[in-house]
């Protein structure tokens, strides 16, 4: 959501497919649910296909997909990895202003279901979880052919038949994955950053306050800030993932004045990152604070003595990988 446009949201979902046995989608639709007629609109595909994906918003306005499988469904017990094969190990970029995607990175770890993916304060992103770590020793092979035709429950023939349906054979592999990844976004090994001075920590931001935030001049100077929530993952959902980029109403070398949103349907209540962006779109190290109710207030922008005014933002969800800008 931006302020600049009234902090229009747009909804996109990306992957899934349309049957159990089938494989992954790699189409995207988009959606302006709070514009009248609203009508779903066709997006360039991903240029993985996927499903389980996770969509990661990133301090700079792009959308992070990573994880995820090529076929099958989401589903089973701990251990049932039949239900989906084929991960899916390229990580992709999507751009929503110039509507395109890149795929960026390469992942190691299969995550299929119950896997997660995180924003970190220095801009990078953690992926977690997946509970069919297993997967070798039903399928034998990262990518198993004839797919469409597999029975969920036929173990005939699969790796290790003694660890199906019980895998809690001493020769079984365990199905929780432990194991983390991090992604470093390209923006962050590509020249200095921004440097936000820390917030004291438990400071709180009322909706509709206008506040100040100070920059050290070491660091590259800020053109753009961006807020984006704390998050809760689970399931390919995100369902406090939110960005939102505020009119700068005043910024120079150590010092911006930026305006909280109006309301918490905007701005869900909680901690929020606060990311200053360079002119080259690499991001600051976040600073945290809490937004919520309460008396708005203002703060003075240099040079100006005339009341100010609200703008525009943007948001993200994720499901089968639902995204709300």
């Amino acid at each position: 959501m931006y302020e600049k446009t009234g902090y229009l949201a747009e909804v996109m979902i990306c992957g899934g497919n349309k049957n159990s046995i089938f494989y992954a989608l790699a189409d995207c639709l988009s959606l302006q649910p709070e514009v009248s007629g609203a009508v779903w609109t066709r997006q360039p595909d991903m240029p993985n296909a996927r499903l389980m994906p996770e969509a990661t918003l990133l301090p700079d306005g792009t959308v992070l997909f990573t994880n995820g499988m090529g076929w099958g469904q989401a589903g089973g017990n701990a251990g049932e990895t039949n239900y989906a094969a084929n991960p899916v190990f390229p990580t992709d970029l999507y751009n929503p202003v110039t509507n395109n995607w890149t795929t960026v990175g390469q992942s190691t770890i299969i995550r299929s279901y119950h896997n997660g993916a995180i924003l970190l304060a220095d801009g990078s992103v953690i992926t977690t979880g997946s509970e069919m770590g297993n997967y070798l020793d039903f399928w034998g092979t990262y990518f198993p052919q004839n797919l469409p035709e597999a029975a969920f429950f036929n173990t005939t023939g699969v790796a290790k038949s003694n660890c199906f349906p019980d895998n809690r054979n001493i020769n079984c592999t365990y199905p929780y994955t432990m194991a983390i990844e991090q992604f470093t976004p390209s923006y962050l090994v590509s020249g200095q950053r921004p440097v936000l001075v820390s917030l004291p920590e438990g400071t709180k931001f009322t909706y509709n306050s206008t506040i100040g935030l100070q920059f050290d001049s070491t660091g590259a100077p800020v053109t753009r800030i961006t807020f984006l929530r704390y998050t809760t993952t689970t399931h390919s959902t995100n369902t406090y993932q939110r960005f939102i980029e505020p009119i700068l109403l005043f910024v120079n070398s150590t010092y911006a004045v930026v305006r909280i949103p109006p309301t918490g349907h905007i701005a869900p209540p909680g901690n929020w990152h606060i990311f200053g962006i360079s002119a080259s779109g690499i991001p600051s190290i976040s600073v945290t604070a809490l937004f919520g109710t309460g008396d708005a207030t203002s703060v003075p922008i240099p040079g100006k003595s005339s009341s100010l005014h609200v703008g525009l933002a943007l948001a993200v969800i994720i499901g089968a990988a639902l995204v709300v800008f």
